[in-house]
């Protein structure tokens, strides 16, 4: 910093100038008391007064009787989403008001911590605001045609009094037609929770809604979607769904939810996020309209509405009750996400709304995603699960080469694992009896351990299950496909790109240029050609190539901006020079060509499988309630 010299004049006296006067401000008056129909409640008001700024404006009555001091917390995560998202930040002009106007003082403690101190008044009157422009299913967002809140982002907690109730009010905007929430309204239309935990676990979509109603088991359910209109099939988007609800209804026996809604939010993006008796999804204004297409909207339902019982009911002991200012550590996640992606396409065959064929093309890409991630080589699951916090959603150049996701292979050891259960009980028992013992066992408030978790798999499938299952979860072991396969009358079919039997040596010279390939991923900038991941092992990463270096040239060659086409002028054990700029400097290295991995792991029919194979791949594509 410059500092100014202060000269002195005979009779003159160095002074520090007056610091301006501040801009005046108008105070807005306090805000009015949210009467709640219980004295012990918490009472929101949420209103949109000018919804083209993102803002929610939020009031709040607190009661506080006998308390010094009223400490308030928003919490820096939200369940379901395994990243510290400090939703703090987003809160702004916090205020707090005695019952008769006069103000209160707010010391802010701590990134998410506020206290206001009471001065012995009966109850609190706090206003703020929150800005709210995430486009995401962790996230809160306000413009003109509809709002979404979600709790955690939304609304500060009480610590003194932790198992209050809370009741909000919602002052809609005049295009915000209807409110939905899994919330329990009072005949005022408030909106009711039995404690914060509720509370966050019910996001609020307003906007003009599109409503499609069936009952499943005796449950209502609604797919609830907002934005799309004219372009997406809400009836037969909803029809579908119901048939997806039908069969993890199959499963798992009757939901413990008066209502279930699915929060359809059709606004270009993507993603879905489980709630206790909602789930709040993105998507397209075209996400239903081809076959294709619905196929993947159905499969986030279907994954959505499995974790209503996999993750909300039935969870890791660890997650919940929450602790919502820091991580909840799990090494469950392999069988809370991972598991519910290998039952969420299955649930669709099951709803007879995808052919085997389909189901089976769908289960080859998971698996040829794990065995194409070279990390799975270097990460367990258990640690994946745990490690979700500073990896899973931060993922860098190098997290392909030493992290594997626990979706994925989750997954795949679902798969894998039920399969082995199906054989080593002579298909008396599958993966879908461990699920319902397991939540007949764990779920509520008791939770499993990891160990209680993985014990289940021997008690379930036997010895060779359960020793399997731990394997699979706690090492980087491969993963065994071969007795899967062979019990469910399977093989991974030839890779179409390979030469034929036969063929001309030109033929299969041809076939190998295919597979050259350098070990890297490419990105353009600015018409560069710029490395952004280099595969561990490969032939780039030996030789000495990183992350960040602008390729130019092949022997000399300019590469242009199709490094695939530049690499395939050669045969995989070629020497090539390579003619790069790494911060600028033109340099040069040599290399040998490698040869891409075949693609070996799309999943067919064997053809010698027939009459019990094939009445055993029907029971696992078929199955039907126990």
């Amino acid at each position: 910093m410059r500092r100014l010299a202060c000269l002195t004049l005979a009779f003159a006296a160095c002074t520090r100038p007056e610091a301006p006067p501040a801009p005046a401000v108008s105070a807005a008056p306090p805000p009015a008391q949210v009467v709640a129909t219980s004295s012990s409640a918490v009472a929101y008001r949420l209103s949109f007064p000018a919804p083209t700024t993102h803002f929610v404006e939020v009031e709040a009555t607190v009661p506080t009787p006998g308390r010094a001091e009223l400490l308030l917390m928003m919490p820096v995560w939200t369940p379901g989403s395994y990243l510290i998202r400090e939703y703090a930040r987003h809160l702004e002009r916090l205020e707090a008001f005695a019952p008769d106007g006069a103000r209160l003082v707010v010391r802010k403690v701590s990134k998410n911590r506020w206290a206001v101190v009471t001065g012995g008044a009966s109850q609190v009157n706090l206003r703020y605001r929150v800005y709210a422009r995430a486009a995401a299913v962790q996230g809160s967002y306000v413009d003109p045609d509809y709002a979404v809140l979600v709790g955690a982002a939304t609304f500060l907690q009480d610590f003194g009094a932790p198992d209050a109730p809370y009741e909000v009010t919602v002052v809609r905007p005049e295009a915000y037609t209807e409110l939905a929430a899994a919330l329990p309204r009072t005949e005022a239309g408030a909106l009711v929770a039995p404690s914060y935990d509720a509370l966050i676990d019910a996001p609020l979509v307003l906007g003009p809604l599109r409503r499609r109603a069936f009952e499943v088991m005796g449950t209502a359910h609604e797919v609830v979607s907002v934005g799309g209109a004219g372009f997406w099939p809400d009836d037969e988007a909803a029809a579908a769904a119901a048939k997806v609800v039908q069969a993890a209804r199959a499963l798992w026996g009757p939901l413990d939810c008066e209502r279930y809604l699915f929060l359809n939010v059709i606004n270009g993006e993507g993603g879905g996020l489980e709630h206790r008796c909602s789930t709040l999804m993105m998507t397209d204004r075209f996400g239903a309209r081809t076959p294709d297409a619905l196929r993947r909207w159905l499969g986030l339902v279907a994954h959505e509405y499995f974790h209503a019982n996999n993750g909300k009911r039935l969870r890791p002991i660890t997650l919940g009750p929450f602790d919502y200012e820091a991580e909840n550590y799990t090494e469950g996640l392999w069988f809370v996400e991972g598991f519910t992606s290998y039952y969420d396409d299955l649930l669709v065959r099951r709803a007879g709304l995808m052919t085997d064929a389909q189901y089976l093309t769908a289960l080859s890409k998971q698996i040829e995603r794990l065995e194409t991630t070279p990390g799975r080589l270097e990460q367990p699951l258990a640690r994946a699960s745990f490690d979700a916090w500073i990896e899973f959603y931060r993922p860098d150049e190098s997290s392909r080469n030493t992290t594997v996701s626990y979706y994925t292979k989750g997954a795949v050891v679902g798969f894998v694992l039920d399969a082995a259960i199906r054989a080593d009980t002579g298909g008396r028992k599958s993966l879908d009896d461990l699920m319902r013992l397991a939540a007949q066992r764990f779920s509520g408030a008791q939770g499993y351990t990891d160990e209680a978790l993985l014990a289940l798999f021997e008690e379930v499938g036997g010895p060779e299950v359960g020793a399997l299952a731990r394997r699979l979860v706690q090492t980087t072991a491969p993963v065994p496909y071969d007795a899967a396969l062979e019990y469910l009358g399977l093989r991974f079919a030839a890779d179409p790109d390979a030469p034929k039997a036969g063929a001309s040596d030109e033929a299969k010279v041809e076939a190998e240029r295919k597979r050259a390939f350098i070990g890297v991923m490419t990105r353009l900038e600015s018409g560069r050609l710029v490395i952004s991941e280099v595969v561990a092992g490969g032939p780039a990463e030996q030789a000495g190539l990183q992350v960040g270096d602008e390729l130019l040239g092949l022997d000399g060659i300019r590469i242009g901006q199709d490094l695939t086409s530049a690499a395939q002028r050669y045969t995989p054990g070629d020497q090539v020079r390579v003619d790069y700029a790494r911060r600028g400097r033109m340099r040069q290295l040599s290399t040998t060509i490698g040869a891409r991995p075949r693609s070996q792991y799309k999943l067919e029919l064997h053809p010698a499988a027939r009459g019990t194979a094939e009445a055993r791949r029907q029971a696992w594509l078929a199955a039907t309630p126990p």
